[in-house]
């Protein structure tokens, strides 16, 4: 199996050579290795951890508001913050413009919905992907505005957890920038035989089988093509093809930019790679993606095309960490993890309970009070007197600790965490 594919790239590569006249050398099939990917400036070299992402997940509903009962598809939620709504919301949904969204009705179930009792996106994301699955899918759609939820496509399987992780690290290496260029890109995995990918994004069987570095590759090769669209088909002018070297082939049948027999190449041996020797427009892809992962070597073998490329990065560069660092401020400096926030949260309540060790106590009956107005109430309503109890002592425990509502929200509401609980359990031990 490993010999019958490296001999199908092996062709593919001598094939496009042949195609465009020279066999004067053997270019590698990308414009970047694995030293290439592995060592380029600014990047990751660990995929975001379950705790990373939640941190991100608070820090981006922070300004939600908490919905009584939202209908949607097969699943009723309740007491769900808003912006979390919205994200799962995207996330079964098709690729939109802008305007489309705005004024789509997405109350419509979609593929993948089922009749569930879930009633809180959380355990909607861990039923329909799995519980990091789920976390991932909905951090690479409100990150990167990606949809890779397999909802968008009859075709489409979900993504594996590894598989996942490998996105978030490829998808980590595009500059802020060049983000969100559009609403709910497509980005899904089909199991058919075909490229690694294309510029929709789609990607097949042979994509899930090369090494993690090239998964990344070709998943920023085919954002280049997105690139190229959204700069007014940058690809296609007649400046790049000039530039790029390609000249059209006397062709009689109606022109297809992308038929590698429209196209000649009188020189090769200013290829990027054996994939840019296809036509413009994988040129244009294979330039792109150098940039990002091999500079040095496409500013010294192609000056002209490094400068025009610079123009699309913004005049920024990545020929070492400090020219590139202002344009990935999360590499610089990572969102706090659930554990950094957690130990915060602990350790300002043992500091509470070692200045006042009736503090459990006295809450417990200030929030009482509170709530019952010094009433007594029936029985029947016990259970909704201790859950209003409960929820003043959180946010009183957490006004004590000067912890702002939007890192209330993130304890409650995303992880769960009871800080209550955690009172109780600082409250049994000695001070």
């Amino acid at each position: 199996m490993v010999i019958r594919q490296f001999m199908k790239t092996f062709i593919i590569v001598v094939g496009l050579l042949a195609a465009s006249g020279s066999y004067a050398q053997m270019l590698s099939h990308f414009a970047a290795g694995v030293d290439d990917v592995q060592q380029a400036a600014c990047k990751k070299k660990m995929p975001m951890n379950d705790a990373q992402i939640l941190a991100w997940l608070a820090n981006k509903t922070k300004n939600g508001k908490r919905i009584p009962q939202h209908i949607f598809g097969n699943y009723n939620f309740i007491n769900e913050n808003s912006e979390l709504l919205q994200l799962f919301e995207t996330l079964q949904s098709v690729s939109l413009s802008k305007s489309q969204f705005l004024s789509t009705d997405f109350s419509a179930p979609l593929k993948g919905f089922a009749a569930s009792s879930c009633q809180d996106v959380t355990c909607a994301l861990k039923e329909l992907y799995g519980a990091k699955e789920g976390l991932r899918v909905l951090y690479i759609l409100g990150e990167y505005d990606y949809n890779v939820s397999s909802a968008q496509s009859k075709s489409a399987r979900p993504f594996t957890l590894a598989e996942l992780d490998t996105l978030t690290m490829g998808l980590a290496d595009i500059p802020t920038f060049l983000r969100h260029k559009k609403v709910n890109n497509p980005l899904y995995i089909v199991d058919a035989e075909g490229p690694y990918g294309n510029s929709t994004i789609q990607l097949f069987v042979g994509w899930s089988q090369i090494p993690t570095w090239q998964k990344n590759y070709v998943v920023y090769h085919e954002f280049s093509h997105n690139i190229a669209e959204v700069s007014r088909k940058t690809d296609q002018s007649k400046e790049w093809i000039q530039l790029s070297g390609w000249q059209p082939a006397q062709v009689k049948n109606t022109f297809d930019f992308f038929d590698p027999k429209n196209w000649i190449r009188p020189n090769t041996d200013s290829c990027l790679s054996g994939y840019a020797c296809t036509n413009a427009a994988e040129y244009f892809a294979e330039a792109f993606t150098s940039y990002r992962y091999s500079p040095q070597r496409l500013l010294k073998t192609n000056p002209e095309v490094f400068a025009t490329i610079k123009k699309l990065y913004q005049q920024n560069s990545y020929l070492n960490e400090d020219t590139c660092k202002a344009n990935h401020p999360e590499y610089v400096q990572e969102l706090p993890s659930v554990a950094a926030l957690e130990k915060q949260l602990e350790d300002g309540i043992n500091v509470l309970f070692k200045q006042n060790s009736q503090y459990d106590k006295e809450l417990n009956q200030l929030c009482y009070d509170r709530v019952t107005g010094g009433k007594t109430y029936p029985f029947s309503q016990a259970k909704a007197i201790d859950m209003q109890s409960d929820d003043c002592m959180n946010k009183e425990i957490l006004k004590a600790l000067k912890i702002e509502d939007k890192n209330y929200s993130f304890n409650e509401l995303i992880l769960g965490l009871k800080p209550l609980d955690a009172v109780r359990k600082f409250a049994a031990k000695p001070n």
